[in-house]
């Protein structure tokens, strides 16, 4: 298990630092026509919601985890799945209306702004379920022994976020919701 962890942290920190490196691009290049035809806005927005969930990968790995590190956890991985798809999702759906429009030698312009209020309602929605999960019923750090999990040997135990009644319900909307 150490070794996965570090193995996974490893792996994380490149990713990171790969998606970085992406979103410095973005901006060092926002002005070329590749960049430009891309929405780098949008782009902006898909990457630092990759970024931020991979930030979870780093919040999971302590041990014993704490109930901050349980909660900042799901926040920072809904908040940055959320911002990520609201990118491609806006995007998207500007190429299909404008598309929609040319099919019918219509120009079709769809402003950023109505864009930038689509991605705030998709995260804004999050937000609030994050809120009610943090709220209502905190998760709780629990022990884990060999009786609760066979995966442990007869001395082990392993500390772990529990979710228990509403925030655990909170959750399953949040999946349903992503």
């Amino acid at each position: 298990p150490e070794g996965m962890r570090i193995a996974v942290q490893v792996i994380g920190a490149i990713t990171l630092a790969i998606f970085m490196a992406l979103l410095s691009a973005v901006v060092y290049f926002r002005n070329k026509n590749v960049i430009r035809y891309s929405s780098p806005v949008f782009s902006f927005f898909s990457l630092t919601g990759a970024s931020m969930m991979i930030v979870t990968v780093f919040l999971l790995s302590p041990q014993p985890p704490t109930q901050g590190t349980c909660i900042s956890a799901y926040w920072l991985l809904c908040v940055g799945f959320g911002l990520f798809y609201a990118g491609i999702l806006v995007k998207t759906w500007r190429i299909i209306v404008v598309i929609r429009g040319a099919s019918v030698f219509k120009a079709v312009s769809v402003p950023v702004r109505s864009l930038l209020a689509m991605i705030t309602a998709i995260v804004l929605i999050e937000i609030i379920l994050l809120i009610l999960y943090s709220t209502i019923d905190t998760p709780d750090v629990v022990m884990r022994t060999p009786d609760d999990d066979v995966t442990l040997g007869l001395y082990e135990f392993r500390m772990v976020c529990q979710y228990p009644g509403a925030s655990s319900v909170i959750l399953w909307v949040l999946v349903a919701y992503n």
